[in-house]
């Protein structure tokens, strides 16, 4: 009974670490539940080799969901951003206060654009700041019943590139072409904070590189052509596949890399 209470108060103890925001907080908590799992599965069972199959299901079941949906994802290849409406106030809550923060750092909005299929949705709100050079967006994608948002910050150069800072809290599941560079800062604690960070990220790799002011004219053009590149560069990698009809997949290859990226992001944050 004693084992099972401090087996308890561990796996308590870790779900309490896992709600702050520290990374190492996080990963003390993952430890504790996996260790209190551990003490109660030998104390119900008295087998090492039961409570660690009993343990490891706290990585196996995700990672076999995870296997399972990267497996059957399905998107059209001609995926084409088109003028759309914000999602409901109770699907996107946060879309005023975010929109309110941009246009609080001098960011004008541009566009409504998205899309939408039978298993997906995605919206994003286009802005930019002429005097900072940087083009925001607040990004909204739902599949099924799981929503998710972020914000991202692009600055482009003469050369080709595109730099962008975003608090995207996974690893991607896509590699991404050479001339686009990613800054991920997933503990960001502000807009403010993210575009101090974009700023310093752009400072230090674009020393002797010219800024492009972003266009509002071509901004969804520009937008829809760098998806469009990076699902052709991830093609030519072997992680996406045809699939037919317009479509393409994950191949068995890049189901794996999504796997392997789920697995780091576990290891990495609470």
């Amino acid at each position: 009974m004693n084992d099972l209470l401090i087996a308890g108060g561990l796996i308590l103890a870790g779900f309490a670490l896992r709600t702050f925001a520290s990374v190492w907080l996080g990963r003390m908590g993952n430890l504790c539940v996996l260790c209190g799992t551990y003490l109660a599965a030998m104390a119900l069972f008295h087998s090492v080799g039961l409570a660690v199959a009993v343990t490891s299901l706290w990585l196996v079941v995700p990672a076999v969901r995870v296997l399972w949906t990267a497996h059957h994802f399905e998107l059209p290849l001609d995926k084409r951003f088109s003028p759309r409406r914000p999602p409901s106030r109770e699907d996107f809550p946060q879309l005023e206060e975010l929109t309110r923060e941009f246009t609080g750092e001098g960011f004008v909005e541009v566009e409504d654009v998205g899309w939408q299929s039978a298993k997906w949705e995605q919206f994003s709100r286009l802005l930019i700041n002429e005097d900072l050079q940087v083009q925001g967006s607040i990004h909204f994608h739902r599949q099924g019943t799981g929503a998710m948002v972020y914000v991202s910050l692009v600055s482009r150069t003469a050369d080709g590139r595109q730099w962008t800072t975003w608090n995207y809290p996974y690893r991607l599941g896509l590699t991404v072409p050479p001339e686009m560079v990613l800054n991920s800062e997933p503990d960001a604690q502000s807009l403010a904070d993210l575009l101090a960070r974009h700023e310093t990220f752009v400072a230090c790799k674009t020393a002797a590189a010219e800024i492009l002011t972003p266009d509002p004219e071509r901004l969804v053009e520009m937008t829809q052509d760098e998806l469009c590149r990076q699902i052709d560069h991830n093609l030519d990698a072997g992680l996406l596949q045809l699939s037919g009809a317009g479509k393409f997949t994950y191949s068995w290859r890049g189901t794996l890399y999504v796997l392997r990226q789920f697995l780091i992001d576990l290891l990495r944050y609470p």
